[in-house]
C-alpha cells in the first residue's frame, strides 16, 4: 500500500535536499492543520507467524500493520518528538 508514489526506497537511498525539503513542507502543513490526509487512513493489519510454535495458537502470530510511506515518517517524528518527555 502507497500513496502518491513515494516508496521506502526513494527515501532511504536519497539525500537530495529537494525530497527532504517536501516531506518537511508536508509535514509542517500536517503539523499546523492538526489532521492527516484521508489517503493515510486506510491500512491493512495481517497476521504474521512467528514460526515458533503451534501455528493453531494465536501466540504463535503477531500483527502487522502495512501502511502508507508518508504516514510511517510521520510516525517517526512524532515518537521522536514525544520520546524524552516519556523517557
Amino acid at each position: 500500500m502507497e500513496s502518491g508514489g513515494l516508496v521506502a526506497e526513494q527515501i532511504q537511498y536519497n539525500s537530495s535536499i529537494k525530497l527532504a525539503s517536501m516531506l518537511n513542507t508536508f509535514i509542517v502543513l500536517i503539523w499546523s492543520a492538526c489532521t492527516v490526509p484521508k489517503s493515510w487512513c486506510p491500512s491493512l493489519i495481517t497476521c504474521l507467524n512467528k514460526n515458533n510454535g503451534n501455528k493453531i495458537e494465536p501466540r504463535s502470530y503477531r500483527g502487522l500493520h502495512i501502511a502508507a510511506t508518508r504516514s510511517k515518517i510521520f510516525i517517526v517524528i512524532i515518537i521522536e518528538r514525544l520520546r524524552p518527555s516519556y523517557e
